[in-house]
């Protein structure tokens, strides 16, 4: 509560201080940019300085739609609190009153009308989900939205996996679906007016409004501190923007640069190597294998599908393939799900054929032989190390590159677990993994917003959690010149008038 209260007082001594500086338009016209809504004080101003380029060449309005329903906020919320969110919007308190001062004249949020409860009634009963993979695999209005329901409901509910004969899963089904008829009707009639639509994430219910955007035509603007996506295709997941630069990177490049390059990553690498508690044994054989999971709750389509449904489905089956060998299977839990369901690593292990549940932050090195992941940093992180990596995905972000092992299909994939003798020639090349490195942590940040944060620091955003807090509003203010806004807005008005890239580079 203390805590609230402190944020609350820090925006208000800020906006006493500068009170209303962004000039209004004499001529407004009646084009609509869509900011979504959230707490987070870097993304307010990044988001700002991206829409006063719209508002600036179209004249428009700036609207702020709540993307968080059905994760930390219901489709109906009680009267007291709509009450304090009116009376927070109208006299601009809070993160309200920062949304305002930067330019937002309207805060969106779902109105679920009968009309839209019958039809949603309507389509559960025409969609009688009776599988995991029927549930990934459903579409609403024509439009894929499996993956957000089944993401979103492990997140609330943190569970690893879905039961869909539950009361919980019969009314989150049926609300979400609510929700995404809302804003299928929002975008229908308002489809020609929307420019843009500035988001900051597209897993969970969060991603609604952007795909929606997508398959109504309306391009969207993913943003982050470092880097600027325009989304524009359907059906686009996060990581496939890396494709676009991944393959011919380097064969544009200098020897010079790739040298550079190269010694940079190297640098890092070596770096965070130390932190990892994971060695490469010296056996011939493959007798250790170290299962480095995800964690369960955490979006595990998040690049799309992978071979099963979710995490937990694939522990199940690694369980199965774990009775039919003789190695030793070493299941390292994910940091973030060391509270899920208490006994829940415990029931797994009985599953298994000689298994051992480690840590979930490892205190001494272990040596393996193999490890398995579906699309983590393991990836990388782990050959860098020597040691050999599974993936049980094909969409992953390292696809493009060979010092980890991608299996064609789900077949292939536990056949090979089976036969592991098959990957006795199997090289790591080293340094696609040091180009992979210095592409994604190196070329495509940019840092846009002038913040001069270390890019080699500078991960997961662990760093920046600080600029996250209402005392970042004061101090960007006060760091901002003349000369460095207009260096901003220049580059942000190169990046959209780019109609070939659809990420920002140091080159705009």
């Amino acid at each position: 509560m203390l805590k609230k209260i402190k944020k609350l007082a820090t925006i208000f001594i800020f906006l006493l201080l500068n009170k209303k500086i962004h000039q209004k338009n004499d001529k407004v016209s009646n084009k609509i940019i869509l900011v979504e809504f959230n707490n987070w004080a870097l993304l307010h101003v990044a988001k700002y300085l991206i829409f006063k380029y719209f508002l600036k060449k179209y004249k428009c309005k700036v609207y702020s739609y709540e993307g968080y329903t059905l994760i930390s906020s219901k489709n109906k919320i009680s009267i007291p609190k709509l009450i304090i969110r009116f009376l927070m919007i109208k006299f601009s308190i809070g993160t309200y009153g920062i949304y305002k001062f930067f330019g937002v004249s309207k805060f969106l949020r779902p109105k679920i009308t009968e009309k839209i409860k019958l039809e949603a009634s309507k389509i559960l009963k025409t969609n009688r989900i009776e599988s995991r993979i029927q549930l990934y695999n459903l579409k609403i209005k024509n439009i894929h939205f499996g993956d957000l329901i089944y993401d979103n409901y492990l997140k609330v509910f943190n569970k690893p996996t879905i039961n869909l004969k539950t009361k919980d899963f019969e009314i989150f089904f049926y609300d979400i679906i609510c929700l995404i008829l809302y804003w299928f009707y929002f975008f229908k009639k308002y489809k020609k007016k929307i420019l843009n639509v500035l988001f900051i994430h597209e897993v969970y219910s969060y991603g609604i409004v952007p795909r929606l955007a997508l398959n109504f035509g309306v391009e969207s603007t993913k943003i982050s501190h470092k880097s600027l996506i325009k989304f524009k295709k359907k059906n686009f997941y996060i990581g496939q923007e890396n494709s676009f630069y991944y393959k011919n990177f380097f064969k544009k490049k200098t020897s010079k640069y790739k040298s550079f390059a190269l010694k940079y990553s190297n640098n890092i690498l070596k770096k965070i190597s130390k932190k990892i508690l994971i060695e490469k044994s010296n056996s011939k054989e493959i007798k250790k294998i170290l299962i480095y999971c995800h964690s369960l709750k955490d979006s595990p389509h998040v690049f799309g599908n992978f071979f099963y449904n979710d995490f937990h489905e694939w522990l199940i089956s690694l369980s199965r393939i774990s009775k039919k060998t003789n190695y030793e299977w070493l299941i390292k839990p994910h940091p973030d799900d060391e509270f899920i369901e208490k006994n829940y690593f415990f029931e797994i292990k009985k599953k298994f054929k000689n298994a051992h549940i480690l840590p979930t932050k490892l205190k001494k090195k272990i040596k393996v032989d193999l490890a398995l992941t579906c699309f983590g940093t393991a990836g990388y992180e782990l050959p860098y190390k020597g040691i050999k990596v599974i993936n049980c995905s094909k969409n992953h972000p390292h696809k493009d590159f060979n010092f980890c092992i991608t299996p064609t299909n789900k077949k292939n994939y536990e056949n090979l677990l089976l036969n592991l003798k098959r990957i006795k020639r199997y090289k790591i090349d080293k340094s696609q993994i040091l180009e992979f490195y210095f592409i994604k942590r190196y070329h495509l940040y940019v840092d846009w917003m002038n913040l001069k944060l270390n890019k080699s620091q500078d991960i997961n955003d662990k760093i920046i959690k600080k600029y996250y807090e209402p005392t970042f509003y004061d101090k960007f203010y006060k760091t901002m010149t003349i000369e460095k806004i207009k260096k901003i807005d220049k580059t942000i008005s190169n990046f959209y008038n780019d109609k070939k890239n659809i990420i920002l580079s140091n080159f705009h």
